[in-house]
């Protein structure tokens, strides 16, 4: 059952008489789960703004707050790679979490999953002096907690392309 989800979620392919495989990374299928992941989570986003209460405010602003402590510590002794992901996971998560759609927040968590295995392998260090991604992050959350949805999901749209793009110039640059 497990690796028939994983290859639901495109994370593994069955390959005749050899069983299964990591499916391979490719630039067309990380841009097709982003347009998705943009076009799914701009509209939870909007729901959760026109729905979301005190509790989905402060959730926002603890997942933001954790999620920047954390970042903090990426370099020092002090930095979990692990937690830095379910944190940055927790605080997307937030964002949408009052869309009141439980397939809305199960297809997020299949996408981020998705996502992540292109942003993850390709993550470069060097990239964090020439883009601040808490501070958009942080742009985000103030947009949201606004109730400006238009922003919010503007700068939401543009933090994951922006992501992609740079996944995409990794992959020119290793390959």
């Amino acid at each position: 059952e497990a690796l028939s989800r994983l290859q639901a979620e495109r994370l593994v392919m069955l390959m005749p008489l050899k069983g299964f495989t990591v499916a391979p990374l490719s630039a067309f299928e990380m841009w097709d789960a982003i347009s998705f992941r943009i076009l799914l989570e701009t509209e939870a986003l909007r729901r959760s703004i026109r729905d979301g209460d005190d509790r989905w405010e402060a959730a926002i602003v603890a997942a933001l707050h954790a999620l920047v402590l954390q970042a903090r510590r990426t370099g020092t002794e002090e930095a979990d790679p692990d937690l830095f992901e379910a944190r940055h996971h927790d605080f997307h998560r937030a964002l949408i979490a009052a869309c009141n759609s439980p397939r809305m927040l199960e297809q997020f968590d299949r996408l981020y999953a998705e996502c992540e295995r292109y942003r993850f392998p390709t993550l470069d260090p060097s990239a964090a002096a020439r883009r601040d991604v808490q501070a958009e992050h942080r742009a985000i959350a103030d947009a949201a907690l606004a109730r400006d949805a238009d922003t919010a999901c503007d700068l939401l749209a543009r933090h994951y392309r922006a992501t992609a793009e740079r996944v995409e110039a990794r992959f020119r640059e290793m390959a």
